[in-house]
């Protein structure tokens, strides 16, 4: 059904947004909305991830009048209201960027925590940054805080937008009333969860805007730390075609260049754990010896198990995270295998598709009796019969779901799993030897304290505990 097909483009439009793949976003989002192109519903969705794709791009001004529209319409759509205001800001108009503010820092506390709730008090915490409005950023904060652990989507019903983790925002939230503990952790913690889903947009934004933060507290030990941050968001906003995120990155740079080059901070006396990338390198210190590598897999996947010590990290995991968005792959000597990874190839054998043919029929086939009981069911009051049919259409969804893929492709079992752990132990492993041949006692401790396999691990001596700084 033209409905259906319309929610999985919608949710592939969101998968694209939160990668940066934004070429494939836009197109995505013009198919959804060309598959059911009167109701209101689409229209509306079509706008919000437009919105969400000309913000990375810089370019929200481009949907001022259409947000205005959708606002004068609907006075109490606060997440329109947001958007609008944040176009407005884009558009220097600052007066009416902070009415919008102050109507949504009045608004939000007395709302529904409903599927677009949340959403809308996060952009009214990126406006109350972007403006410098400590008032309203002190009123969001309390309403935010007990989401701190949250991923925010925005749901219509199904998620069409994701913003994130909720401590990026209460990051801006902090930082802008100068709560500067609490905003470093708050960063902290976003950064390792876009990390985690691969959100290189929102990872690049998260990274400029602690740098921003560090630099606005002044402490001389946080100049280091800022300026390495600002690299590695200038280097992904300009890859990704961030442009507003690239022009404040340079701007903030650049008012710091006069200044001296900042000093390695230490303790005095102690020598420092560092496991950092800066741009396209690492600085490592162990033992009094500082190393710079350049960039690869291997230290990556590293710097995630230095980051959880005593963790076990599924091999599959740190290949996913590394991976970000599939790419198809090279075809050729220059792909993968021609970099010492195991090529992703049918020949190389599997376990078979999680489900047959016939299991996918079956199952199909049993879903639609099921929804001919529910509305059965439901068209004779009969709840308990209903919840019933629910149950089960849940649980066959989910396991169709699980076994079928992207363009219906059937998911294949075991040869996956296997690829991974051969091509993360290689890498770390690799990684590993490159940092014991520049500093032989920190080659000495990895080689005692990682572990590789189908679980990867950092488990240095509980009797002798150590902290590798970021």
């Amino acid at each position: 059904m033209a409905i259906h097909r319309w929610a999985a483009t919608t949710m592939r439009t969101l998968r694209a947004l939160l990668y940066g793949s934004f070429d494939d976003a836009e197109r995505l989002a013009n198919e959804a909305v060309s598959l059911q192109p009167i109701r209101p519903n689409v229209l509306f969705t079509h706008l919000v991830q437009m919105a969400l794709l000309r913000w990375e791009q810089g370019r929200l001004e481009e949907l001022r009048d259409e947000l205005r529209g959708v606002v004068d319409q609907f006075p109490r759509a606060e997440f329109a209201t947001a958007w609008l205001s944040l176009a407005d800001a884009e558009l220097g108009d600052s007066d009416g960027a902070r009415r919008g503010l102050r109507s949504l820092a009045e608004q939000l506390s007395q709302r529904p925590r409903n599927g677009i709730w949340l959403p809308a008090v996060a952009l009214a915490s990126v406006l109350s940054a972007r403006l410098d409005e400590p008032e309203a950023a002190g009123s969001l904060y309390p309403i935010l805080a007990p989401y701190a652990g949250h991923i925010i989507a925005f749901t219509a019903p199904q998620p069409v937008v994701c913003l994130g983790s909720a401590a990026f925002y209460l990051g801006l939230l902090a930082a802008t009333t100068s709560r500067w503990a609490q905003a470093t952790g708050h960063f902290e913690a976003a950064i390792a969860a876009h990390d985690r889903l691969g959100a290189r947009p929102l990872l690049a934004r998260t990274r400029y805007e602690y740098a921003r933060m560090l630099l606005a507290r002044g402490q001389p030990a946080d100049r280091h730390r800022a300026l390495g941050l600002l690299e590695r968001a200038l280097a992904s906003a300009a890859s990704l075609g961030m442009a507003a995120v690239a022009e404040q990155a340079k701007a903030l740079q650049a008012a710091q260049a006069g200044r001296p080059p900042p000093a390695e901070p230490t303790a005095a006396g102690v020598a420092r754990n560092l496991f950092r990338r800066e741009g396209e390198y690492w600085t490592v210190a162990y033992d009094g010896e500082v190393v710079r590598l350049k960039d690869a897999k291997g230290l990556r996947h590293l710097a995630r198990l230095l980051a959880q010590p005593g963790r076990e990290l599924l091999a599959t995991d740190l290949e996913a995270a590394d991976r970000g968005p599939a790419a198809a792959a090279p075809v050729g000597p220059r792909g993968r295998a021609g970099r010492g990874e195991l090529e992703a190839r049918p020949d190389l054998g599997d376990a078979g598709a999680l489900l047959d043919a016939t299991a996918k029929a079956a199952y199909r086939a049993r879903l639609e009796e099921l929804r001919a009981e529910l509305e059965e069911a439901e068209g004779f009051h009969d709840p308990e019969r209903a919840i019933k049919a629910r149950q089960e259409m849940d649980f066959l969804v989910g396991e169709l779901a699980r076994a079928v893929g992207l363009g219906g492709r059937d998911r294949r079992a075991a040869s996956h799993a296997e690829r991974a752990r051969l091509n993360a132990t290689r890498a770390i492993r690799g990684a590993v030897a490159n940092l014991a041949r520049a500093n032989p006692s920190l080659g000495r401790h990895l080689a005692a304290t990682v572990r590789t396999g189908r679980y990867c691990s950092y488990v240095p001596d509980p009797r002798a505990p150590i902290t590798w700084e970021r």
